[in-house]
This record gives structure tokens, sequence and C-alpha cells, in this order.
């Protein structure tokens, strides 16, 4: 198999260029583990690249090229097997009380859609025979309002090119396509619901699309150039959207993208903070999470940390506190690339976990002997 020139996850163009170069097609969700050594039986590795973290209140899951678990204790990362020998996953979620995760070959061959039991794992006992997200190279598994969403990547081997599409699907059985009015020239990577003039909202590249209705029949290109009069003046991006965030600690949709733009929208208008920089360039943000230990909403860069977005509603997002953490002494983290975060809310305090790019999993901790939180490596 021919291997692709672009990925959709890695982010630094000297390991870009090292699996990539002279290459056609590889996988377009990929992952980076394979630069990094696992220390069999020590749990993670402090250089490893992790994706996402799940939870289902007494065990976690991590994706990270290999999928891990751990118990809610302090346990080592165990490897989990996979459905397919040496298959990889950087996607995962929990919907219906059960593990969903999206499985491919090195060689770039999507294996496509599983789900089990997350006490069990037995991936061939509840096996998912839709054809929609069989044998493809699985993007982003999101639930949403009780809906889970999946994209996938497919290659068209007349156009030479990858296609791109996203499903809904209200029971994992079966798997309902979106309509887009003008279809997605990248991946689709993030949608999220807000009550307002449209309801969902879905990124693709740097194209944000929107729907009034929960089975997205009608998703409408919503940053057109130029701008149709009918529509109010939309966010734009120099490079691509990062995350989208329906936030419930500081009211609104936010919105990120790679050019250092930050955006809320009310139900009505967007506003958008000042461009963050850093020794003039853009930050590259990615995705969201509501910060419920402190009512403030944190957003991930690639390669900055990650910053606090601390508005004060009801003003517009153009006033809002933007602060770069953690402090620069926390130097694994400082200047990491964090691609997502998870909150584990079964203790008191909740802990904050910080999913990097090749600077492995973080956990923010509360210590009650400092009246501090701290910062720690898997």
């Amino acid at each position: 198999m021919k291997l692709a020139k672009y990925t959709l996850w890695i982010i630094f163009s000297a390991i870009l260029a090292f699996y990539l170069l002279g290459c056609e097609r590889s996988p377009i969700f990929y992952n980076l583990e394979g630069v990094y050594p696992i220390e069999k039986d020590l749990g993670l590795t402090n250089n490893i690249a992790v994706f996402e973290i799940v939870g289902t209140g007494t065990k976690f899951f991590a994706a990270a090229g290999t999928l891990y678990a751990r118990s809610s204790s302090n346990d080592n990362w165990q490897s989990v097997s996979s459905p397919v020998t040496g298959a990889s996953c950087d996607t995962i979620e929990i919907f219906g009380g059960l593990l969903y995760a999206g499985f491919y070959k090195k060689d770039g061959t999507g294996l496509g859609l599983y789900r089990t039991n997350p006490a069990t794992i037995d991936w061939t006992a509840d096996p998912i025979t839709a054809a929609e997200v069989q044998n493809k190279q699985i993007g982003m598994i999101k639930e949403v309002g009780g809906t889970l969403y999946v994209t996938t990547a497919e290659w068209n081997d007349t156009d030479k090119e990858f296609e791109y599409f996203l499903y809904s699907t209200a029971d994992g059985d079966t798997y309902t396509p979106a309509v887009f009015d003008i279809a997605p020239t990248a991946p689709v990577t993030d949608i999220e619901d807000y009550v307002g003039a449209f309801t969902y909202w879905v990124i693709a590249g740097d194209d944000l699309y929107a729907d009034t209705a929960a089975n997205l029949n009608n998703l409408t290109l919503q940053n057109p150039v130029p701008a149709l009069p009918a529509l109010p003046v939309e966010p734009q991006t120099s490079s691509s959207f990062g995350g989208l965030l329906n936030s419930s600690v500081s009211p609104g949709l936010y919105l990120s993208a790679k050019d250092g733009r930050l955006w809320r929208y009310d139900g009505s208008d967007w506003t958008d903070t000042r461009t963050v920089t850093i020794d003039g360039t853009g930050v590259l943000f990615t995705r969201f999470i509501d910060d419920t230990r402190n009512n403030v909403v944190l957003v991930g860069t690639e390669g900055a940390g990650y910053y606090k977005i601390a508005p004060g509603l009801p003003e517009p997002l153009e006033n809002a506190g933007v602060q770069r953490l953690p402090s620069p002494t926390t130097k694994g983290l400082y200047k990491s690339a964090i691609n997502s975060f998870y909150i584990d809310v079964a203790p008191d305090p909740d802990i904050l976990f910080a999913c990097t790019y090749g600077s492995g999993l973080w956990r923010e901790e509360y210590v009650d002997e400092d009246s501090r939180w701290y910062w720690k490596q898997e």
C-alpha cells in the first residue's frame, strides 16, 4: 500500500518528514507510538504520544497507538488486546456503557469501528456490522447529546484522494450519514451542539458547518468566501480549526483555530479574542475542556501547553483574560503539544488529565498538605 502526503494528527515537521517524505499514501489518523519504545509492565513512558483518555468511573482507557487501561486507583497502565493482531488505536469513546474504538493496521489499512464491554474486553462479543464503519479509517468518535458521531476517511482510487464522511448512531448498530451542502475536503475532527440559531456545529479542516437537526441532513458551510449576506459574520481561519466546546461553566459555544484565534457563540452572534501569539506567531489551539474545579475553560495547543480562558460574562469574549499554563517550571508540559483533556469526577477534588504528543500522559491533582495543584506524569 502506498503512503499519503498528509496526516491528521502529526504536528512536528521533522517527524512528518521522517515518516512521509517520498510517500503517497498513509493513514490519515496516524500516531507517534512507533517513535518511542514502551517499557513493558512499567506503564506509560514519559515520551509516548497519547491521543485520548476516557473513563467508566472505575477504569481508565488511553488511546496511544496501543490501547491501554488501568483502574482508577494508582495501578500501572496495561496494554489491552486489540481485535486484530498488531492493530493500532488513537480514538476511543464510552457510549451506552460500552467502549468504542477505531483500529487500523500499521500500513494504514482501516480496520473499522469496534466495541466491547470495558469490564471484559471481548471485541467479538458484540460486533458492529454496519458497512459505513467497517474496514474504514476511523477518525473522531464522540458522544454528543445522547448520539454517537463517527468520522471516516476513505481512499478514492479513481481520484487518488481521500473522501471524508460523518455518521451518527443512536444505538451503535445503525449509522446514518450526515449530508453536507459542500463535501468536506479535510477530515471531520469535531462536533458540538448548542441551542441557538444553529444547533449542531461541525469542524472539517478550515471549514465550519452548521445544522438545526440532530440527523444532520443539511450541514451548511458557515464560513464561505465571500460571506453570504444572509449569514452572520462567521469565524474564519488562515490555518484550520482546532476544537469545539459547549461550555457548562461559562455558557457559550467555544471554537479554536490554529492561527491563534478563539471565538464564543451566544446563540446568535460570535465574538472573538485578540489573536493570541508567541513571538509574533499565532498559537496553534486544539481542543477545549470545562475545568469544573475552577469554573474556567481550558484549551490545548500544539507546542505551547494550554491556556485558561476566563471571560467575565456577560462581557464578550474579546474582553476575556487568556493565560498560558502551566508555569515554565513544569518543563515537560509547558512546551507540550496537548491534543485533549479529560476530567475524572469520581474523586474529590476532581483530577484533570492532559494527553500530549510525545510528552506522555499528565494528571493534575490537589495536594492537601500544600494546598496546591501539582502536575504529575502517569
